[in-house]
């Protein structure tokens, strides 16, 4: 199994935290009547002076701080900072 070691920091591009998923309509009702965002971004991610920014990024889950978890991740996240690098077999 392959290993790797993340690098980094998180430099609050949003970018994982912007959908990356089709929201139909149904969907998008659902969103609606629960109080979240309808284009299935994350609740707490919203746009500030023209950058899109998490609102509690201090506070931020143990989830979103693991974030990304293995390279994979990466793609399609042409802005995120965090890098990996494969280790060497033990």
């Amino acid at each position: 199994m392959v290993r790797y070691e993340r690098g980094g920091d998180c430099n609050r591009c949003g970018d994982c935290c912007r959908p990356r998923f089709h929201v139909d309509e149904d969907a998008k009702d659902w969103y609606r009547a629960n109080g979240l965002p309808e284009n299935g971004q994350c609740q707490f991610l919203a746009l500030i002076d023209g950058e899109w920014t998490c609102t509690i990024h201090t506070d931020r889950s143990a989830h979103c701080r693991a974030f990304p978890w293995h390279p994979d991740n990466l793609k399609g996240l042409p802005r995120c900072s965090y890098t990996f690098t494969e280790l060497p077999d033990q």
